[in-house]
């Protein structure tokens, strides 16, 4: 019975290695990182939607400028005050308006750029995906395909 247990010592390895190779690849996750700043710097989108941002608040800060000037010109001390309360709440509503519709915006491009991630990680067979930023080291960088899909969809 020695060649028993030779064989079964063998069926033992086999098993083990072909076990091993089975669980490594089931259950040993595949992690990708992505770098969303970069992601973020490079798109069309995100840049476009800041300059008209900016556009805005320079506009609101204009018209805020002009408001100024209407304060200062009145005499009456009454309507003086009148006119601060009237012109800080709509710099309040406006203000509101821009950062709302500037959040809108950002979460429609955020939503498309975590498409794009779900796909890729989909794509390179990656159960994990983590910010670059909070990874010293490994995982596949996506960064690079993100950006390439991002300028396509763009």
């Amino acid at each position: 019975m020695p060649w028993l247990k030779g064989f079964l010592s063998i069926l033992l390895l086999i098993s083990a290695a072909f076990g091993g190779a089975v669980w490594q690849k089931h259950f040993i996750p595949k992690i990708a990182v992505v770098d969303i700043n970069e992601v973020l710097s490079q798109s069309n989108k995100v840049f476009t939607l800041k300059e008209v941002n900016n556009a805005k608040l320079d506009e609101l800060s204009s018209w805020l400028d002009k408001a100024k000037l209407t304060i200062q010109n009145e005499k009456d001390k009454t309507k003086k005050q009148d006119l601060i309360v009237q012109y800080q709440d709509l710099a309040r509503q406006k203000e509101s308006i821009i950062r709302h519709e500037y959040d809108e915006k950002m979460q429609t491009i955020e939503a498309n750029i975590s498409e794009i991630i779900n796909n890729i990680a989909d794509e390179q067979n990656c159960s994990i995906v983590l910010f670059k930023t909070g990874v010293f080291r490994g995982g596949i960088n996506i960064t690079p395909l993100v950006i390439t899909h991002l300028k396509q969809t763009e």
